[in-house]
């Protein structure tokens, strides 16, 4: 069965409404004004305390971002010989004069906990988790 040129042209006709509109949406989300635009590029981002933490112990271990002795945010979990740098969201940090770190062997329990750090946004801490954990916190600087 033929279809006749009109019907063609009205099929055509039809579909073009139906393209159109995604496309205006499309066009619409990728102007310079929309959402997700360069200003939101060049936006700082608030700076939090940055955490060099390198795991010299023999089991996996979860770590711990403390304030006032409870446990507020686990950072990472760290494998064994594995080294990580983190950064401590500012917004944990506010209004906090010091704060602590906890690393938990996964398996046995051992935790080794930090002395109170007080560091503010911008600051380094470096943390090395020994295979002995009491003796990790004497591997603690803040630069």
């Amino acid at each position: 069965m033929k279809t006749s040129n009109r019907v063609r042209i009205f099929r055509r006709a039809g579909l073009l409404p139906l393209l159109a509109v995604p496309i205006l949406f499309a066009s619409t989300g990728c102007a310079s004004g929309g959402f997700g635009g360069r200003s939101d590029l060049n936006r700082s981002q608030p700076k939090g305390v940055t955490a060099h933490i390198e795991n010299q112990n023999w089991s996996d271990m979860k770590v711990y971002l403390l304030i006032d002795g409870l446990r507020m945010w686990r950072l990472a979990t760290l494998s064994t010989l594995e080294t990580r740098t983190l950064r401590i969201p500012p917004h944990l940090l506010q209004g906090v004069q010091d704060f602590q770190l906890e690393a938990t062997a996964i398996g046995s329990g051992d935790t080794v906990t930090t002395p109170k750090i007080n560091a503010v946004a911008g600051d380094e801490i470096v943390w090395t988790v020994q295979n002995y954990l009491a003796s990790s916190i004497n591997t603690l600087f803040i630069r």
